[in-house]
Formats: structure tokens, sequence, C-alpha cells
């Protein structure tokens, strides 16, 4: 079963149109996070991904709303409008129909602690273009806060790292020129550790991927992932 609350925060969501006494801030937050649900990977979650990025950012055009709407909140029914312009429903109820994966992650975290730290990066970049393209390993909840967890170790190190969660321009410039800057203050064990504590799907898969990696070398796991995508 998927996480029922997250599914009827998308169905409420997906059809919300009034500002009540008492705004779904809760529902709203978690549907916009678990977009995985309702949002096909390729270019729809891109676009819905990138007027997500602007509408955190600012960049959008708020006489496109009703000028009754109160200001505090324009930024959440702006939200809501994405949620329902790329609410695919029939997505939606295929999604909702997937059994919920129990991932062995002791096993798998043994697995993943074996790769040297310049394997680990090809192995995270491999699990990326699974879940870009696929869906495969990670969901968007998952994903959303192992960044938030990369972001926070690293300035439990550096302090002037910008913070993840701020809105200024701070952390994008920073991923934009090195987008796997944790590398270069975490242990290999602990992005290993995050990563594998945010794999909860395809968990043999992701075993295998690893696996691969580590005695046949990038190439054999590249393919291994591509026949994953096209499968």
């Amino acid at each position: 079963m998927k996480n029922i609350e997250v599914i009827n925060a998308i169905k409420l969501i997906s059809n919300y149109d009034v500002v009540g006494e008492e705004f779904p801030h809760k529902e709203l937050d978690l549907a916009v996070v678990n977009c995985d649900y309702y949002v096909r990977p390729g270019i729809n979650r891109k676009m819905f991904m990138f007027w997500f990025d602007n509408i955190q950012a600012g960049r959008f055009n708020y006489n496109l709303l009703d000028p009754n709407i109160p200001e505090d909140y324009r930024i959440p029914m702006i939200l809501i409008g994405l949620v329902r312009t790329f609410f695919d429903k029939t997505y939606f109820e295929e999604k909702i129909k997937i059994p919920t994966e129990k991932i062995d992650n002791i096993r798998l975290k043994k697995c993943i602690q074996k790769l040297t730290k310049t394997d680990l990066l090809n192995f995270f970049i491999l699990l990326l273009t699974g879940r870009h393209s696929r869906d495969l390993f990670i969901s968007n909840s998952n994903s959303v806060n192992m960044w938030i967890r990369f972001n926070e170790e690293c300035r439990k190190i550096d302090a002037t790292i910008p913070v993840i969660t701020e809105k200024s321009s701070g952390y994008s410039n920073l991923t934009g020129n090195n987008p796997a800057y944790f590398f270069n203050f975490l242990s290999t064990k602990q992005i290993a550790n995050i990563i594998c504590d945010s794999i909860d799907n395809h968990g043999n898969d992701a075993e295998k991927l690893a696996k691969i990696l580590y005695n046949s070398g990038y190439t054999a796991a590249k393919s291994y992932l591509d026949h994953l995508v096209i499968s």
C-alpha cells in the first residue's frame, strides 16, 4: 500500500479551488513534494520542476491571479494551480496501485559501502539517471530529504556553505558549479549511508547495479541501467 496520507492529500489538492479558513497547507506540501505520484517522468516532470523553481524564486506573474485572493495565500494558490495543471489522473491511479517495496537496507548498505569514492560518485550519477528517466530507486520525497541531509552534514564541517532551504542564489550557485559538492566534504561512508537511506524502490536493482559497478566497472553498470530504463 502507498502512503494513504499522501494519496489523500494529492486528491484534495488536485480538486481544491477555494480559499477557506482552514487552508490545507500540510496537504499542499505533501502534494508538491510527492509530485512523482501524479506527474510522469520526462518532459512533464521537468516542466513541473521548472515552474516550481520559478514560483519559489518569485518569478511568477501575480496578475494572473484573482485579485481577491489575500496576499498570504497567493503563492499557495499558485502551487495548487501547478498541481492541478500537471495532475495526470491515469498515471496517479497506476502509481498508487504499485505495492510498496520492502528494502533490505542492511544488505544494500554493505554493498554500497564497498565502493570507492570515485565509484560511489558514478553510482550516485547512475541512480539519479534512473530516477529522472523512469522513477527508479529514489522517490521525489526521499530525494528532497537526501539533498537536505547532504547539505546539513556539510554545514557541520563548513558553516559558510549556503543553506539549501534559504531563498537565495547562494545554494543554486554552489550546485550549479559543483552539483556533487558534498563529495568534497563528507566521508565515503557518510555519503553511502545517506544514499542508501534514500533508496526506497527497486532496491534489488540498486544492489545489483552497485555490485556490477564494483566487479565490472562503470560501462557494465551503465549498460545494466540502460536495460532497466527501457524495459
